[in-house]
């Protein structure tokens, strides 16, 4: 979805409140245990979704791209913020206040039927990448993870900045990723033109190893 459709959506009385931000890499959007002021969509840029576990360790799970929702739970069961939302590449987000409108919004059928939609399919992304990470290699998770980021509109690049969080995504260690990495490299798959920028030289071969394996 893009901007202009989710204003659409909105009732033009309620449009004026939304407001653009921009946040750096490492800068929170959300945080876990706070109310919720505002619904967020993503502009462009990365965002890492993380909760942190009862020995207070944090725990990444899933990668936010541009035209996400951020805070659409928290909106329908009304409750405090459930994860840390954290940009990992500079994003710029669309906020909508919702404090003094959420019974108007509530009322709102398309925007929640947007909410429903972008609910559904984080739902079925999860439920598909936790059955896929019992069946699959580190090779064939990381092919299929290049070949989506490579498609996405806003250059999210796959870059040394993230992969801590990439390998937290792909059920791996941070070591192992990089090993895998360095051996596409040799391989003639990928090459490193720069410090943290990757260049896929051989698409067909990520493509042949990713195989049935995808990453929404």
């Amino acid at each position: 979805m893009t901007s202009e459709e989710f204003c659409t959506i909105l009732k033009p009385s309620i449009r004026p409140l939304l407001r653009k931000a921009i946040y750096k890499p490492g800068e929170y959007l959300l945080h876990e245990g706070e109310a919720l002021a505002s619904v967020f969509f993503v502009l462009s840029g990365l965002v890492k979704v993380n909760i942190t576990t009862p020995n207070g360790k944090s725990k990444s799970f899933s990668l936010v791209p541009a035209g996400s929702l951020l805070g659409d739970l928290e909106f329908v069961m009304d409750c405090p913020v459930c994860c840390n939302n954290i940009a990992v590449t500079e994003t710029v987000c669309l906020l909508l206040p919702i404090t003094q409108i959420r019974r108007t919004l509530r009322d709102n059928a398309a925007f929640m039927n947007l909410i429903a939609q972008n609910l559904a399919e984080r739902l079925y992304q999860r439920n598909n990448e936790m059955a896929l990470q019992l069946y699959y290699n580190l090779d064939t998770k990381l092919a299929a993870y290049l070949l989506a980021e490579d498609s996405r509109p806003d250059d999210s690049s796959f870059n040394d900045d993230n992969l801590a969080t990439v390998a937290e995504r792909l059920g791996t260690s941070y070591r192992h990723l990089l090993r895998v990495m360095s051996e596409f490299c040799d391989r003639g798959v990928l090459k490193k033109v720069a410090r943290g920028k990757y260049e896929i030289l051989n698409r067909a071969e990520l493509a042949s190893l990713a195989g049935d394996y995808t990453l929404r």
